[in-house]
């Protein structure tokens, strides 16, 4: 069955639509636009830290420079390794002070206050400082 071409006010509420899904999406490329570049410039102007933050620019260079040099698939996997290490050790050490916990009313009393203070904590301070800690300590050296 042949589709009938829209009604006139149907036409014109659709070109309206059309036209402003057109123009978020303008003001969304142009406000990732912007704040890379205000980040690109920051770190070059030396506002931010190089080692912390570093710029678009140079992330794109070391990504393109990675993937030429095939490297990338081994940091990747070196990522990956780490992240399910990371996961299958804290579900089993999670596990097995639950356990404790759950056998003994002694450790979980004795565990229970260190529990909800770290529970309550943020969790990204954690990462962050860790992360920094080992990069710096055993990171290649920045110029």
């Amino acid at each position: 069955m042949p589709e009938k071409a829209p009604s006139p006010r149907r036409a014109a509420y659709l070109r309206t639509v059309r036209r402003e899904k057109r123009r978020v999406r303008i003001w969304q490329i142009a406000l990732v636009a912007v704040l890379f570049a205000v980040w690109e410039l920051s770190c070059r102007l030396g506002l931010s830290d190089g080692f912390l933050v570093s710029s678009p620019s140079r992330m794109v260079q070391t990504l393109w420079r990675l993937c030429a040099s095939g490297e990338l698939w081994h940091h990747a996997a070196v990522s990956i390794g780490e992240t399910v290490l990371g996961f299958t050790a804290g579900t089993v050490l999670g596990t097995a002070v639950a356990v404790a916990m759950w056998w003994s009313d002694t450790a979980a009393r004795i565990l229970d206050p260190y529990l909800v203070v770290l529970k309550h904590c943020r969790k990204q301070p954690w990462g962050l400082s860790s992360s920094c800690g080992w990069a710096r300590a055993w990171g290649p050296s920045s110029p």
